[in-house]
This record gives C-alpha cells, structure tokens and sequence, in this order.
C-alpha cells in the first residue's frame, strides 16, 4: 500500500499486512512498550467490533500502562488531503476516477454520487476507504514507487 510504503520509509513502523494478527498482543499479559495504530473503518463493523475487543483485552489483561492503540480512521484519506492541500494534482491512469476523487471529497462513496452502472470496477467502491486506495494506487505520481522523492521535499 502507498500509505505503508510512505511511513515506514520515515518513521519506525512494522507492518502485519492486516489488522486480523494484532489482538495476540493484547491477549498476551507479557506484553509491553506497545504502540498499536488499528486501521478503524467508520463504516466497517468488523473493524469497530476489532477495535472495541482489543480495548477490552487492554483493560482485562491490566495492560493499559504497557499496550497503547489508536484507531487511524483510513489513513489513505489524510494522505490525500494532505496531498491535495499542497497543491499536487494526481494524475490518475483511467479519466474516470477523477468522479471517484470528486466523492473523496465530498465524503461520499461514489456509488452515492454516481448512478450505478456508469463505473466499472465495483469492488473498489464498496467503502469509502477502499476508494481512497484506489485514487493513490492508480495515480502515476512518483511517490507510488520505491523512490516516493516527492515526499522527501515535503516531509520534516
């Protein structure tokens, strides 16, 4: 993900590729110096019911001191706030997705912005997240890549 490549290349951050592997930590009593970001999806329940689970094995297992998490309610939209907010155009792979960037911003999905039908590629919509992601994986800009030197101007 654009987003995990970003920060890991700045800050010291380890990636599970998912939040399914991460509730070991607050199971286990002998956890400690933890920071935990849990990716909480406003419009996910599954991610909430995550989130809430965590919290409760944090206060049960007396981990509150030791085992710290925080939702990021999706990333990839702060991402590309701050990227519209420096005045970066993406330059998208398909001219329809320059819709898809008009509900970004105005927060919708865009099968509520959209009749049905007109876009493709219904998998991509079926959360306002994933719509997020896929405004930053089908941009050309540089930062998708390895190098991501657009950040490196912008970033400290």
């Amino acid at each position: 993900m654009t987003t995990s490549i970003l920060m890991s290349r700045f800050f010291n951050i380890e990636y599970t590729g998912g939040n399914s592997g991460l509730r070991v930590f607050t199971k286990n009593k002998e956890s400690k110096d933890l920071v935990i970001f849990l990716d909480v999806v406003p419009d996910n329940p599954s991610t909430l019911g995550l989130y809430r689970a965590m919290r409760s094995d944090i206060i049960r297992n007396g981990l509150s001191d030791k085992v710290f998490l925080y939702p990021i309610i999706c990333t990839e939209y702060y991402v590309l706030l701050a990227l519209w907010d420096m005045g970066i155009h993406l330059d998208y792979q398909f001219s329809w997705m320059s819709e898809v960037e008009n509900a970004v911003k105005e927060k919708k999905t865009i099968l509520e912005y959209i009749p049905r039908g007109i876009c493709d590629y219904r998998e991509s919509f079926r959360s306002f997240e994933k719509q997020c992601k896929l405004l930053l994986n089908n941009s050309r800009m540089e930062f998708h890549n390895e190098g991501i030197s657009i950040w490196k101007s912008h970033i400290i």
